[in-house]
């Protein structure tokens, strides 16, 4: 827990949304967890919640038990909002993974070795190409397309781990690409492992990325928008409308609820859900 202010308030470390967790901590802190996962050989699962993964969320009670054994970090301004609704603040970096998965690879202390599971055999090809060309001193050590079938998955799980990696990415979309890392985590010697969405779509080069002045003004969405409206057209309209009732409607449940039973929700919280201090 933590305490702010002279008459020590207590001050929540996560944003609960539907019994989805989302800690309030920086990238520095992200990263240092992740970081320190590497060396001593404690797994940790890590995904990224926007708007339309926490609609997923709270219309699956079993997909928030799957991402209640994952780290869970901001993806958007969707989740800012969600934030600044029920706690009156947002979050201090948008923690999206297509950002911060080269940066996990930029600051890593140590070289890593990398497999990539996801995406269509070429794209994760060019991706795993164009991850190696920009940063050298680590080893992609292994690549598959995401096209599984459940009875695949054993076999998939033995090339990971003949492949000596540390660190998995799973770009296969959510809910899959989760679900596929729950279920096969106790099987993965990986010590990291991340859902990563889009991201081999977009190292490869398949999809553009919003200008950066999009991303600093956070409307990256808005650009994918326009270059894939019939994909994305539901989750950026009706979707976003679903999001908001969502969270209006918990944010209401959320004002009766006692401020020492959210206090002891967070202790109770796994220690691995939480960045570093």
């Amino acid at each position: 827990m933590s305490y702010d202010g002279p008459d020590r308030r207590w001050v929540p470390r996560f944003l609960r949304v539907g019994g989805v967790h989302i800690p309030y901590a920086s990238r520095e802190k992200v990263l240092q967890t992740i970081d320190r996962s590497f060396h001593d050989r404690s797994q940790i699962r890590v995904a990224f919640c926007n708007a339309h993964t926490m609609v997923s969320a709270l219309r699956s009670q079993g997909y928030i038990d799957t991402l209640s054994h994952f780290l869970v970090l901001n993806d958007g301004v969707g989740l800012d909002l969600a934030s600044s609704l029920f706690m009156g603040h947002g979050f201090e970096d948008n923690l999206n993974g297509t950002d911060l998965v080269p940066e996990i690879l930029e600051k890593a202390s140590a070289p890593v070795s990398i497999y990539m599971l996801g995406a269509k055999q070429h794209v994760v090809e060019e991706a795993g190409r164009q991850l190696a060309a920009r940063f050298p001193r680590h080893r992609i050590v292994g690549m598959h397309h995401g096209y599984l079938k459940r009875e695949d998955e054993a076999g998939v799980v033995a090339k990971i781990n003949a492949s000596g990696a540390d660190l998995l990415l799973v770009a296969m979309g959510n809910p899959r690409q989760e679900q596929f890392i729950d279920r096969n985590a106790a099987d993965l010697s990986p010590r990291v492992l991340i859902g990563v969405g889009a991201l081999f779509d977009f190292i490869s080069g398949t999809v553009p990325r919003a200008p950066q002045w999009m991303r600093m003004l956070r409307l990256e969405w808005l650009f994918r928008l326009m270059i894939e409206p019939r994909r994305l057209g539901w989750r950026y309209t009706g979707g976003l409308a679903i999001f908001l009732v969502e969270i209006m409607r918990l944010r209401v449940a959320r004002m009766w609820a006692k401020p020492e039973d959210l206090e002891r929700e967070e202790q109770n919280l796994p220690k691995r859900l939480r960045p570093e201090n």
